[in-house]
């Protein structure tokens, strides 16, 4: 493949469809080393046609590392059950692993051996170190754990006591980690989440994190993950500029990372939905099942011995010229500060927010990013403020604030300032599993979430107080959504399922007299004028305070006081998304085209989505063309001045700016996808130039304008 142009110049037929986990170039680009899943290395002549020179007879399980030394001659390889195995490129024999003791490394991937031996001593299982990668210079080690941490060590790291600086951004096991040639970028990919995070490497005094705290610098101890029975050290690192432990923040200390980062595999009762959102509702499942359901310590594997026992550890040797005196104990010097997230949770509904001042806040990983997306630039902000997968967003009144609510089976929700990125307020405590849906009430004051337990508990806060005013059960049928009325009243949606809520007190007696309590009291709209199956997956209220949803049939309903009024076709396929904007509503989801509604459900006009997908080009000129999951549109939000974004459950982002007849640009970029940063075949942001610190959008396309006249 060229790396100018991204294009294929040679496919290589091999002889075996084996699955290839790893892969790497010899220092002199003579030969390419492919690590393969029956646990042999292939050869390949790179600058002959790729063709095959041997193969090596390597280790009993599948390879997962690979490194050259710098004379490209030996390769060290590490597999799945922590072998350790040295081979000449040359014969493709193994080589007994004293006479490699004093090798030369071109690079260091390979977690079993002996300059990186020390990094198990800082887990409990050894599989939860998933991948580690050398810098450049040499000076420095990069892990990345099960957990979704990334941390820094001196290298070599011998000691098992060797400090590090860590950090956490990933909602699960980080797959990757990658050093630009210059060592000024840290590239790391998340396994579960599918995201990429661009760090920057700096040596300098600057504060390492990005909004992500640098969690601990200790020269001893156990990474400690996870509270309340979930403890996988001893004393140990802990991570974070404040405390949770399950019971709110506190003042100083640290953040004991990760919470308890529980599953949700069950807790999705079976439902019977239609065909057309079948294929939509099992992959919320399982999206669920993978980027909230990691338990922490239950990393891919039952491998429980003490790497020790391993039988790589007896090919470990140390240099002839070793000192033990000169280990290195303290952690590095350079940070790491994180500078771009690629990636968008597209598979939750309403994960897209615009606030007061033009900025995006959408969910990648354990992260909410708040995106400057004027002009041709787009810069990022973090919110880091959750030990799991975001799995939920709401957006204040005021436009400045936002509430973010996170998945595991001890989920809280955080109320923050968009422009400061500080907490100001934490919820926890009340739900058993991750937290899907969040609405503040129309004076701000009040907070509202549902969980994902079998009763989908919803749960009513003063957030400004953090305190729980009410809690109710919405039943045991999924809930998709919720949203609060002008006059106070809350709405949730799901499976068979419209209720409208009323905060109300209540009084009762104990020893000090009387005492006041509050209660959400629900009614349940009348379903019966809708055919089976009426799933409800969005809701929104009109200014006139009637109450919108979009029905998985396609079809947009209004209702006043839990009674039906009117029901339109607005879609071929489910309606995922409503938006407000105005006196207008906007309607998207698996269909071809975002509808315009009045607040009476007239229809004003549309804009056409697959138009401007199939027009969309590459950097390199290829078509990209429209997917089905391009066009299940999950959530949107639009400004006044004619920007609409638009969330998919491909996990990409789309901003369409419409021409209303004044012959100005119409633009249409995907700048953001989730499953993999070669949108289909290119990088989402433009990757060039020294340490890749600059973006812009990659594709330019008019729409039309379909509004109707009035």
């Amino acid at each position: 493949m060229s790396t100018a142009t991204l294009s294929d110049e040679l496919v290589v037929q091999r002889a075996e469809p084996l699955n290839v986990y790893a892969l790497a170039f010899s220092p002199n680009s003579q030969w390419l080393a492919v690590g393969t899943g029956d646990g042999t290395i292939e050869i390949y002549a790179a600058l002959d046609g790729c063709r095959l020179h041997g193969v090596c007879r390597a280790l009993d399980a599948p390879i997962r590392a690979l490194d050259w030394s710098a004379d490209s001659i030996v390769i060290m390889a590490n597999s799945d059950e922590f072998d350790l195995g040295f081979f000449d490129a040359r014969s493709c024999e193994q080589l007994p692993a004293p006479a490699t003791r004093n090798a030369e490394w071109a690079s260091w991937s390979c977690a079993v051996g002996w300059a990186s031996k020390g990094i198990f001593a800082r887990f409990e299982n050894p599989r939860d170190v998933q991948c580690i990668g050398r810098s450049t210079d040499g000076s420095t080690l990069a892990v990345g754990d099960a957990f979704g941490g990334v941390s820094l060590l001196s290298f070599p790291a011998v000691s098992f006591v060797a400090g590090a600086v860590s950090y956490v951004a990933h909602g699960g096991r980080v797959s990757a980690v990658a050093w630009s040639a210059s060592d000024g970028a840290l590239f790391t990919v998340g396994a579960d989440d599918g995201c990429v995070m661009q760090w920057r490497h700096s040596l300098g005094d600057d504060e390492g994190g990005g909004g992500l705290v640098a969690y601990g610098a200790s020269a001893s101890g156990v990474l400690q993950y996870g509270s309340g029975g979930k403890q996988h050290s001893g004393s140990g690192m802990q991570y974070g500029a404040e405390q949770y432990n399950g019971g709110g923040m506190q003042d100083g200390g640290a953040l004991e990372y990760g919470g308890e980062y529980g599953g949700v595999a069950g807790a999705v009762e079976e439902q019977l939905f239609d065909s057309e959102v079948e294929e939509e509702v099992e992959t919320d499942r399982g999206q669920l099942d993978s980027s909230l359901g990691s338990g922490l310590g239950d990393s891919e594997g039952s491998f429980l011995v003490a790497v020790g026992e391993a039988p790589g550890y007896a090919a470990i040797h140390a240099p002839s010229d070793y000192i033990p005196a000169e280990e290195a104990l303290e952690p590095p010097d350079g940070h790491l500060l994180l500078e771009h997230a690629y990636g968008f949770s597209g598979w939750a509904r309403g994960n897209l927010l615009l606030t007061s001042t033009g900025e995006l806040v959408y969910p990648t990983a354990c992260l909410c990013v708040i995106a400057n997306v004027r002009g041709r630039s787009a810069s990022q902000r973090f919110f880091a403020g959750h030990t799991a997968p975001v799995c939920a967003l709401a957006l204040h009144p005021s436009g400045a604030l936002v509430a973010s609510a996170q998945g595991g089976t001890s989920p809280y929700s955080c109320v923050w300032n968009v422009g400061t990125s500080q907490t100001l307020a934490t919820m926890p405590g009340m739900h058993s599993s991750a937290i899907v849906a969040l609405a503040f009430s129309a004076d701000g004051r009040l907070l509202a979430s549902v969980g994902l337990d079998a009763a989908h508990t919803l749960a009513l806060y003063d957030w400004e107080a953090q305190t729980m005013l009410a809690a109710a059960s919405c039943g045991p049928e999924l809930v998709c959504g919720c949203a609060f009325a002008s006059d106070g009243s809350l709405a949730t949606c799901g499976a068979g399922h419209l209720t409208l809520w009323t905060l109300v007190a209540r009084y009762a007696e104990d020893d000090d007299g009387r005492v006041e309590a509050m209660a959400l009291i629900g009614r349940s709209a009348d379903l019966s004028q809708l055919r089976a199956p009426s799933i409800l997956l969005c809701v929104a209220f009109t200014p006139r305070g009637a109450c919108a949803t979009g029905m998985a049939s396609g079809e947009l309903l209004l209702w006043e006081n839990g009674s039906l009024t009117r029901s339109v076709r607005a879609q071929s396929g489910a309606v995922h998304a409503l938006a407000l904007l105005g006196g207008s509503l906007l309607c998207a989801g698996r269909a071809t085209k975002v509808g315009v509604w009045s607040d009476e459900l007239d229809q004003l006009g549309s804009y056409d989505l697959r138009a401007a997908l199939d027009s969309l080009q590459d950097a390199w000129g290829k078509p990209l063309g429209a997917s089905t999951a391009s066009l299940s549109v999950r959530t949107l939000v639009m400004d006044a001045g004619g920007r609409i974004f638009v969330g998919t459950r491909a996990s990409e982002l789309f901003e369409l700016i419409v021409n209303n007849g004044g012959g100005g640009e119409m633009l249409n970029a995907l700048f953001v996808s989730k499953n993999s940063i070669f949108g289909r075949g290119a990088p989402v942001r433009s990757l060039r130039g020294r340490a890749a610190y600059k973006y812009r959008y990659m594709w330019r396309r008019q729409i039309e304008n379909t509004l109707l006249k009035q």
